[in-house]
């Protein structure tokens, strides 16, 4: 019975090493959350660095469209993305995605033509292609006599962000989702089919929209309890959210805990066998 105390008294101390590490990985869940955030804005940075490179060419200056065509095709055959010029009512001018000569979309500019007509680069929110493909766009203004003539617009896609969900640092069993600025998931690391193009929970687009910090209790998409994060992407206005299960943090606790049990069960079945002996003992001595 004397190990009843100190069996108390670790079940604290084990207790509060739990409220430690669970206070550990919540900061380390929010600071892994801003760095894949500066991670997004960066691949968006680095997109709309070579569209405003682009846009200065001085083939478009001289209205030289044809020879502009070429240089697009030309850098879409280096780096493997499409590029599209469009005029500011949404009329295809040339894209890389269809060959020269093919009849040209218009393209639906509702909801996201006021950055351009401001003249300003910014990034679209998560669209969905009547094939049902999801992309994004960079688009960069292209302004001659302080009119927007022309948008230069990047197409993204899903697999830009594939190796931002796979930086060292980030267990595999976290749930990532990289979102936009109204938390749709773009892509997402676990059972990304079914979710991509999808909202985030309500709690968490919430959680975005009011720019809260730091995280919160939810249950993902798939129906787990996580503890979550949203980290927001300042320069594209995208974001970051970031589910670490709570089984994760449970499993050591309950293995302590079970441990703990365990050695309580021998201590007591000890001090039993003990007695008994002792009784035995005194018994024979006294008769």
């Amino acid at each position: 019975m004397a190990a009843i105390p100190t069996l108390i008294f670790s079940g604290i101390l084990l207790q509060r090493y739990s409220d430690s590490e669970r206070e550990r990985a919540e900061t380390e869940l929010v600071e892994s959350a801003k760095g894949l955030a500066r991670a997004v804005d960066a691949e968006f940075a680095g997109i709309r660095s070579v569209l405003l490179a682009l846009a200065s060419s001085p083939t478009l200056a001289e209205g030289d469209l044809a020879g502009f065509e070429q240089q697009l095709r030309a850098v879409r055959a280096r780096t493997g993305r499409h590029l599209e010029l469009i005029e500011p009512d949404g009329q295809v001018v040339f894209s890389t995605q269809v060959p020269p000569g093919t009849p040209k979309p218009r393209i639906d500019l509702d909801g996201w033509s006021d950055a351009a007509e401001e003249q300003r680069a910014y990034v679209t929110n998560v669209l969905r292609e009547p094939d049902g493909q999801l992309l994004a766009r960079v688009v960069v203004p292209i302004v001659q006599d302080e009119t927007v003539q022309w948008t230069l617009h990047a197409i993204v896609l899903p697999s830009d962000f594939s190796q931002i969900l796979r930086q060292p640092g980030v267990p595999p069993d976290w749930i990532v989702s990289v979102v936009d600025r109204d938390g749709t998931h773009f892509i997402r690391s676990h059972a990304n089919d079914r979710f991509a193009g999808q909202p985030l929970v309500v709690k968490l687009v919430e959680h975005l929209k009011r720019r809260d910090a730091g995280t919160l209790p939810t249950t993902s998409r798939e129906g787990i309890p996580v503890i979550s994060s949203v980290a927001y992407a300042p320069s594209s206005q995208w974001a970051i959210a970031v589910g670490l299960p709570e089984g994760t943090l449970q499993v050591p606790l309950n293995n302590q805990l079970l441990n703990l049990v365990m050695l309580g069960a021998v201590l007591l079945a000890t001090a039993i066998i003990l007695g008994f002996l002792a009784a035995s003992y005194v018994d024979s001595a006294i008769q």
